[in-house]
Formats: C-alpha cells, sequence, structure tokens
C-alpha cells in the first residue's frame, strides 16, 4: 500500500511541476493574444470609414472631424495609421492645410496631421475630401465641350 501511495504522490508533484507551469504559461500567451486581437478589433470598429468622412456634409466636416478627434484620444496614433490607407492620410492631410509630399512615408504624414486634428475646430479645406463626378458633353453642332463637376451622391 505505501509504494502505491508513494507513487500516486510522485506523479501529483510531478504533474504540479512540470505539466502545471507550462500549462499556466501557455494560457498566458493564449489570452494575452486573444487580449490583442479583441483590441485589434475594437479599433478597427470605432475608426470612422473613410466613405462616412467623404460623405460628411456638414460644414467643415465637422461630424467627422469631432469622430476623428474621440478616436485619435481613445486609440491614439498607431490605431490612426492603420485604420487608413496612404492616399487616404493625404487626403485628410490636404483637407486640413497641409500638403504632404508623395515620399513621406505614411507614419510621417499621421505624425504631421495628428497635432492639427487635435488643436483645430474643423477641417478648414474639407473640398479636398468629398467625392466629385464629371460629365462631360460634346455638342459637335456649336463645337463646345461642357464639362460639369458635382459631387457624388
Amino acid at each position: 500500500m505505501q509504494i502505491e501511495e508513494l507513487k500516486h504522490t510522485c506523479i501529483i508533484n510531478i504533474f504540479v511541476l512540470f505539466i502545471n507551469p507550462s500549462r499556466l504559461k501557455k494560457t498566458a500567451e493564449h489570452r494575452k493574444t486573444v487580449l490583442e486581437r479583441k483590441k485589434a478589433l475594437e479599433e478597427k470598429k470605432a475608426a470612422v470609414p473613410f466613405s462616412e468622412i467623404e460623405g460628411d456634409r456638414s460644414d467643415g466636416k465637422l461630424t467627422s472631424h469631432i469622430r476623428l478627434q474621440q478616436f485619435l484620444e481613445k486609440f491614439g496614433e498607431a490605431a490612426f495609421e492603420k485604420a487608413y490607407n496612404k492616399k487616404q492620410i493625404q487626403l485628410l492631410c490636404m483637407g486640413y492645410g497641409l500638403r504632404p509630399n508623395n515620399r513621406e512615408t505614411k507614419k510621417k504624414m499621421v505624425q504631421d496631421l495628428l497635432p492639427v486634428i487635435k488643436a483645430i475646430d474643423k477641417m478648414p479645406q474639407a473640398y479636398f475630401t468629398n467625392v466629385l463626378q464629371s460629365q462631360v458633353n460634346l455638342n459637335e453642332g456649336t463645337q463646345r465641350i461642357t464639362l460639369r463637376i458635382s459631387r457624388a451622391g
């Protein structure tokens, strides 16, 4: 009986010393990755879709501007950089009165743009982020070309 109890105690001790710590480590690593995924998904959902910025008809795109400020306060620069592509960031820069260089990195443009978004009340040159559509008419009789540019939607 004592030998059986001793074997059982040894097995439990081995489990506690070797298997359990590795399981705890694995569980902690898994929890960390799950939380990182959850944070990334939350950032993605909270980002202001660029299509909504384009469609915003408020004066100076005030609604979009406030939402961008709130997004920046909550998630910061890294999330802003992930939320938009380089072309969208260039358009936002132009909308906020900055002239981005095509050779600048996305990160550099974001670093220049964020202080401006935080400091002002609305987008001063909002027309850069409007979606425009054009229509060309050619009248061969009068040899005139008519170009009509309007906001899409």
